[in-house]
């Protein structure tokens, strides 16, 4: 093999090497199903976040009370690690027309199972500095 080719080949490898291991490490966002539903003004119990391993993903399903009624809930999933995630739940403005308007939402999200191993959940509120750790585990 000439050494222009062992080079050109070299470099290739290079950058493939770099590609795997930039996408293997960076927060990018997974695709995530979530669904949210408005839940009465008198329900006062905010339950428990569960996450589950089922054949559709990793199941996770909780309460957030929001606090206002021009409030909504949006999620997203960043992958922080080869077999780690964080489930980000956050409290938006509700678009104008948008999901009906409450202080509380139950909501249902599904991730890739192959993501989440090892799964945070995290509240973040509107205005909020930080963000409440609301599940924390390993998911099998």
């Amino acid at each position: 093999m000439s050494p222009h080719r062992l080079t050109r080949l070299a470099a290739g490898l290079l950058a493939l090497a770099h590609v795997g291991c930039s996408s293997a490490t960076d927060p990018a966002s997974a695709p995530v199903r979530f669904d949210v539903r408005a839940v009465p003004p008198e329900r006062s119990a905010i339950y428990a976040v569960t996450a589950a391993r089922t054949s559709r993903g990793v199941v996770v399903r909780g309460g957030f009370f929001v606090g206002g009624p021009a409030r909504t809930l949006e999620a997203r999933v960043v992958r922080v690690g080869p077999a780690e995630s964080r489930l980000e739940v956050t409290a938006v403005p509700a678009a104008a027309g948008g999901a009906p308007e409450a202080a509380h939402y139950d909501y249902e999200a599904v991730l890739p199972a192959a993501r989440a191993q090892q799964l945070t959940v995290v509240h973040l509120r509107a205005g909020g500095a930080a963000a409440d750790t609301v599940f924390r585990g390993r998911v099998f």
